[in-house]
């Protein structure tokens, strides 16, 4: 299977997966989620459009609220990429179309080993989230309880960081729209997800050489 078809099924698969967990009762704090709207809501995380039909905060159960997080998460690093480094780290041979469309994806240049090239993409992606989910974490906490303002954080920095533009909160960040550090921390991680891999310019980053 070339890379352009490998792609194209396997977000929809990701799709039809997430829109069956999201209609789930598990997946919603009053009642199932009608199917119409768990599709809808599954194909708006993985292709990170920021369109929600419900509040996720207050309409997904935590399983629910975790399944959109991983939908943002493969659409924002893309399927093939995961799909590789996933195959990569239980030893399996990587086909060479689809290390092409990898390479193309993150990088104009074939100098790097591609083992090597998912290694720092997987690096930089979780040291951005990281370092996004800390800083929001030291706000979150002063209004929410421990392990609810981890995961605020955690949910927050990998949505900005995918541009996904999902909240766990009403207002969606209305209510911090004076606060320097939510505010500075968001766009920073909005701009830089945005910018991709291939210009960002600093040293955890597979840039072309």
């Amino acid at each position: 299977m070339n890379s352009n078809r490998f792609l194209l099924l396997s977000f929809a698969l990701a799709i039809v997966v997430g829109g069956v967990l999201l209609g789930l009762p598990i997946s919603s704090t009053g009642g199932s989620i009608p199917l119409v709207d768990a599709f809808f809501m599954a194909t708006s995380a993985v292709c990170v459009t920021g369109l929600s039909v419900l509040d996720i905060g207050t309409g997904c159960s935590r399983f629910g609220q975790v399944v959109i997080l991983l939908l943002i998460q493969i659409g924002g690093l893309g399927i093939m990429t995961l799909s590789s480094m996933i195959l990569t780290m239980l030893g399996q041979r990587v086909s060479l179309n689809r290390q092409d469309g990898v390479t193309q994806t993150f990088t104009s240049s074939h100098g790097d080993r591609f083992g090597t090239l998912l290694q720092r993409i997987f690096l930089a992606t979780l040291a951005i989230e990281l370092l996004g989910a800390l800083a929001l974490f030291s706000v979150e906490l002063e209004r929410l309880p421990l392990a609810e303002a981890a995961w605020h954080a955690t949910f927050h920095s990998i949505s900005a960081f995918c541009n996904a533009g999902m909240s766990l909160r009403m207002d969606n960040f209305i209510g911090f729209r004076d606060n320097i550090v939510v505010i500075s921390t968001l766009s920073v991680l909005i701009v830089t997800g945005g910018l991709g891999f291939t210009v960002q310019q600093f040293p955890l980053c597979p840039v072309a050489q």
